[in-house]
């Protein structure tokens, strides 16, 4: 069973260049259990055992490792210049009404689409707001509090 060296070789060496390819923490997993799998077929271990292990060893690495590596690593985490305008005071130029999808604010001499962070609450225009959130290209904000 020579040819399984090099098929758990192929294996560590796919998942490498996926994992490069994407940087989304998707298949580095299999890079672990391929490298055990192949410990196992150079000892002479059987196929099933082989297979076995490579299965359970990714199977953990995901289930532990993944959510501390993206935290550690930030996966998929961009900070944005559109960061820095949460907290800042602005003024409403559509009314806000998340009840029917309206509203925009003016900010930095942009106008952003705009939603209360209180859906019972309707914000009027020209009264001064604070940014709390973003939600994609949404800005999340509240009466400002005097």
């Amino acid at each position: 069973m020579d040819y399984m060296l090099w098929i758990w070789l192929a294996v560590i060496i796919l998942a490498g260049i996926l994992e490069a390819g994407t940087m989304q923490l998707v298949s580095i997993w299999f890079i672990g259990g391929g490298f055990v799998a192949l410990i196992v077929a150079m000892l002479g271990g059987p196929l099933w055992l082989q297979l076995i292990l490579f299965s359970l060893c990714s199977v953990v690495l995901l289930a532990f490792a993944r959510s501390i590596l993206k935290d550690k690593l930030q996966v998929g985490k961009n900070k944005t210049n559109a960061d820095s305008l949460v907290g800042k005071i602005c003024i409403v130029d559509e009314p806000i009404d998340n009840i029917r999808f309206e509203g925009s604010i003016r900010i930095n001499g942009l106008v952003w689409t705009a939603r209360s962070a209180n859906d019972s609450v309707t914000i009027k225009k020209g009264e001064r707001v604070e940014v709390t959130d973003i939600q994609g290209v949404k800005l999340i904000v509240k009466k400002e509090n005097k």
